[in-house]
């Protein structure tokens, strides 16, 4: 290693670490404003709030279907993303925008999906939350307030550590 990246590793632990920085986000009505709340039964039979309920110091809410050809892709690295930072406060909701529960459910299985899962059978959820096309995903703070939208696997995953690393997710919440 050089001795530029040790100088700056080392400022970095002095100073309590270096903060991820949020991506560019899509430019979308929500952004910077509080989402839609999310109060639905799961397809695995629990209930699923946004925000609140658990504690949870950054949502994922991911718009995903069945018919969709790059879904596949971005449920299986929002599962792993969700396998890796549930315990630091992570929560992950998947909005199914199929009709029906059982082609979300077989679906859901075959992307590799663990999290809870809702169905938006009527598209009240792709309302609210403005969703025009899938997949699409939108980062909430604790407070519920969007932080970040779009559809980049490797952006997602950097808006989700850049909330986490802020001082005011530090503190749980309830």
């Amino acid at each position: 290693m050089t001795s530029v990246r040790l100088l700056a590793l080392g400022l970095c632990a002095l100073s309590g670490g270096c903060a991820a920085r949020m991506p560019p986000s899509f430019s979308h009505a929500l952004v910077g404003r509080p989402a839609p709340p999310i109060a639905e039964r799961a397809l695995g039979g629990q209930d699923v709030e946004v925000p609140g309920g658990f504690r949870s110091r950054v949502f994922v809410v991911d718009f995903w279907a069945s018919w969709c050809e790059s879904c596949p892709e971005s449920v299986r690295a929002l599962d792993a993303l969700w396998e890796r930072y549930r315990g630091d406060g992570l929560r992950v909701v998947g909005v199914a925008a199929d009709e029906d529960a059982r082609v979300a459910a077989d679906a859901a299985r075959r992307f590799g999906a663990t999290f809870p899962i809702v169905l938006d059978d009527y598209q009240q959820l792709v309302s609210r939350f403005r969703v025009a096309r899938i997949p699409l995903s939108f980062v909430l703070d604790a407070t519920g307030t969007v932080r970040w939208v779009g559809r980049d696997v490797d952006a997602l995953a950097d808006a989700v550590r850049a909330v986490l690393a802020e001082p005011s997710a530090q503190a749980e919440v309830f």
